[in-house]
């Protein structure tokens, strides 16, 4: 779950079973060895998205983020775009 101090401010949320978002997100990572290496990437599910960046969960993680700068932290998510594309 996203906490709340990040989601968006609107008067009027849809449902997430009838409507999909999108959240643009940025990782910093962790690994002393690589302490300015970020990532920026977008999802439909944040908290599975991280797991796959790290390595936890075995499909998916951008290709960028799997050999060095694990493991991977939020810096930002960017809650509510109704597409890809805005």
């Amino acid at each position: 779950s996203i906490p709340s101090s990040i989601k968006p401010k609107s008067q009027h949320v849809a449902s997430s079973s009838t409507t999909k978002h999108y959240h643009c997100y940025l990782l910093r990572s962790l690994d002393p060895d690589h302490p300015l290496k970020t990532y920026i990437g977008f999802t439909t599910h944040p908290q599975r998205r991280i797991r796959q960046h790290n390595g936890i969960l075995k499909a998916g993680g951008a290709r960028r983020t799997k050999r060095s700068g694990r493991p991977w932290t939020f810096v930002c998510i960017v809650a509510g775009f109704q597409d890809k594309i805005t």
